[in-house]
């Protein structure tokens, strides 16, 4: 992950939240601090989602085609209405979202919105209405059965190994 990627993206998270700005100041005084997060952030992306993709995808593929064929056989009112019907209730035009941190809300779609199919967090939906007017909400992909399940688990975790977050005499994350 680039050191500019690092700064952008706690940046966006910041305006987001209005609770980083300390944390991007810092950032932009210290590119030290930026590459040890950068490749903290590459290193567990190596442990963690790297073995993973290939079972991601396939995952990820298999729940698009489903929600493909809801859509043409039944419309945009069944696909919302089957996206988690524990967490997302769809009442037209409103897509009502419960959310793991209690920070429920209406997402109004008017037309507009973008569905981010997810492995991670499946259970409960995030969302956000950012200033550009595109909201977006995530779901969990499905098993492809009746209702709406995470998949299988992914395959094993692989054996447990330290990866070095930097050089030195401090901690290694382990996975």
């Amino acid at each position: 992950m680039s050191v500019g990627r690092v700064v952008r993206d706690v940046e966006s998270w910041g305006a987001g939240t209005g609770h980083a700005t300390g944390t991007v100041r810092r950032l932009r005084q210290d590119p030290v601090l930026v590459q040890r997060l950068a490749d903290a952030v590459h290193d567990a992306h190596e442990v963690l989602i790297a073995p993973y993709w290939p079972r991601i995808e396939q995952v990820a593929g298999a729940d698009r085609t489903l929600r493909l064929g809801r859509l043409a056989e039944h419309g945009v009112e069944r696909l919302l209405r089957g996206l988690n019907p524990r967490c997302i209730t769809w009442a037209p035009p409103v897509l009502h979202v419960r959310t793991a941190s209690g920070r429920d809300g209406d997402v109004h779609l008017a037309g507009r919105g973008l569905l981010i199919p997810t492995v991670f967090g499946a259970h409960y939906p995030a969302y956000a209405h950012p200033d550009d007017g595109q909201p977006w909400i995530t779901y969990p992909v499905t098993d492809g059965g009746a209702g709406t399940r995470p998949p299988p688990a992914l395959p094993p975790t692989p054996p447990r190994r330290c990866v070095p977050c930097s050089a030195g005499p401090e901690p290694s994350f382990c996975a």
